[in-house]
């Protein structure tokens, strides 16, 4: 993870009450190994379900030559608000929408890949 999205990430922990912004670096830099292994097209669309307000996945996709178009989908209006944050402040090179969506009301194949980081942090 560059520098300055390691600094974002810590600030946001801590304005959050977050205790342990490591293990949320760490699931990051897990993420970036992944992406590394995994072929999808540079200017494709990735989507992920239900990321909640942790926006590993955006961070982790900063750290690829990725430009095309991240999709976040989720039920709360809230997590999607505190993603677009991010965004802004961390400008990524590459397009970030959000939808407030029931996953299983999107048509998967207009996605290149899906990841559901928050989904499976929790198990």
């Amino acid at each position: 993870m560059k520098e300055e999205d390691t600094a974002l990430l810590f600030n946001l922990c801590r304005m959050a009450g977050h205790k342990n912004p490591e293990s949320i670096a760490r699931t990051i830099q897990s993420w970036e190994q992944a992406f590394q292994l995994v072929q999808f097209p540079l200017d494709g669309v990735i989507a992920e379900f239900g990321p909640g307000v942790s926006p590993k996945i955006q961070l982790a996709l900063k750290s690829t030559p990725f430009i095309g178009k991240l999709v976040l989908i989720d039920t709360n209006q809230q997590a999607l608000a505190a993603q677009n944050i991010v965004a802004g402040l961390s400008r990524p090179n590459f397009e970030v929408e959000t939808f407030q969506e029931n996953l299983f009301d999107i048509p998967f194949d207009r996605f290149d890949l899906i990841t559901a980081n928050h989904l499976i942090d929790d198990l």
